[in-house]
């Protein structure tokens, strides 16, 4: 792995902490299940959107996007049903601020 790919995924990690620490903070109730299996969720959907969509990754950057894009729409899908508001959900994800 080179040193740029593995600045890109330590980037990631940075984005998906944050949008946890976020869902920590705003989102007391999750309806039975723990913080652990919603971010557990988060990342397995995350991981079938990018394998879906892996052939629309070209190069090094849009590879990025698609990692974010994913995470982003999982992280949305999987909350969605524990806050009830879509508006809400947005004003969690603090990257679509």
């Amino acid at each position: 792995m080179t040193e740029q790919s593995t600045s890109r995924l330590s980037n990631g990690d940075s984005i998906a902490a944050n949008i946890l620490e976020a869902v920590r903070s705003q989102v007391p109730d999750l309806h039975g299940q723990s913080r652990e299996e919603i971010k557990e969720a988060i990342f397995a959907r995350t991981a079938t959107l990018r394998e879906q969509n892996a052939d629309r990754a070209i190069d090094g950057p849009s590879q990025q996007w698609l990692m974010v894009c994913s995470f982003l729409l999982a992280a949305y899908q999987e909350l969605q049903p524990h806050v009830g508001d879509a508006q809400e959900v947005l004003s969690i994800l603090p990257m679509l601020r």
